[in-house]
């Protein structure tokens, strides 16, 4: 599905404001859906283009029910998403092998294809993240000790 009707949105307002969940979050390459709980207004909207990878959908639960209305933004990918590197795994970023270590990158830092550049703590086994690119640190979207769920943005290279 690379393109939601209004039929479609509205039901899944619905959906998110009947539930206990905080939100809903779907995103592909050049389409992004996002669901607040907790407020009700469009934020932006663009045309998607067609899907050209598996869409990452993150649904995030309730510390509390809101007021009952939805927010909902929809835009095109601004980043170019093939040099986004993101979390495997829902876990703790950590940037360096350990807190008296240097980071594995810093902005400005070239990185290989297949070189360590963070670590994904998850159920107490720290997991080594290899870059699936070569390029420049351009962004560290994260800050050390920040919780992480699957498929977000960490790192993007230029």
């Amino acid at each position: 599905m690379s393109e939601f009707t209004v039929s479609e949105i509205k039901e899944l307002i619905k959906a998110v404001q009947e539930s206990k969940i905080a939100g809903l979050v779907y995103e592909t390459q050049e389409f992004k859906l996002k669901i607040d709980g907790k407020k009700e207004k469009i934020l932006q909207s663009a045309a998607s283009a067609p899907m050209q990878q598996a869409p990452v959908v993150v649904a995030a639960t309730a510390a509390s029910q809101g007021d009952g209305g939805a927010e909902v933004s929809v835009s095109s990918s601004a980043q170019d998403a093939s040099k986004l590197i993101t979390s495997p795994i829902v876990g703790t970023y950590y940037n360096s092998p350990a807190p008296d270590q240097e980071p594995f990158v810093e902005v400005g830092q070239h990185v290989g294809k297949g070189d360590v550049v963070f670590i994904i703590e998850s159920m107490k086994v720290m997991n080594e993240v290899p870059s699936e690119f070569s390029g420049t640190v351009a962004e560290i979207l994260v800050q050390n000790g920040q919780a992480v769920e699957f498929g977000q943005p960490i790192l993007r290279l230029e």
